[in-house]
């Protein structure tokens, strides 16, 4: 092929794939939304105190006894009680819909959350079952998970499909 001919060639171009748009299309999502505030609190993350409001309404909950990163608390629990494996795709969901990636936290996590309530606000503290619980993401079995009853901090072991409240976070 000579230069005339590649000139007029037509350029050929593979679609991208539907995931490969949804990771484009979330990763610009996630550049928009997050301010200028929440750039300057996450590159001050040591400076930040448990219970800062973030722009999104995301509630700063401390770093993470697990992976490190810091923690940010969903503003409300999600508006109905859900069973361990709904709260999971609850967090999917949520994920899709923000384009920030949440999940439902540790049993770890969830213990650091308890510990910092009064500063996170908003958490049923009653102790009634089912609202008073909050699922962890920490699997017992294959038929139970971890919740905390956030009234008095207490660990149990819940039947996957018992529905109980949900806060979800975000790294």
């Amino acid at each position: 092929m000579n230069a005339a001919q590649a000139q007029q060639a037509p350029v050929k171009i593979k679609p991208a794939t539907d995931d490969v748009i949804a990771r484009l299309q979330a990763q610009w999502r996630q550049s928009v939304v997050k301010t200028a505030a929440e750039n300057k609190a996450e590159e001050n993350i040591d400076e930040l105190e448990v219970g800062t409001r973030m722009a999104d309404g995301a509630i700063f909950a401390g770093i993470s006894p697990d992976t490190e990163l810091p923690i940010f608390v969903a503003p409300a629990d999600e508006e109905v009680l859900l069973s361990f494996d709904k709260a999971q795709e609850r967090a999917v969901e949520k994920s899709e819909e923000e384009g920030r990636e949440y999940r439902v936290p540790s049993a770890s996590e969830l213990k650091m959350i308890f510990n910092s309530r009064a500063a996170i606000g908003g958490l049923n503290l009653t102790g009634d079952d089912p609202e008073g619980f909050y699922w962890s993401s920490t699997e017992v079995s294959d038929v139970y998970g971890r919740c905390q009853c956030f009234s008095n901090g207490q660990l149990h072991s819940d039947l996957r499909t018992s529905r109980n409240s949900v806060r979800l976070v975000r790294s």
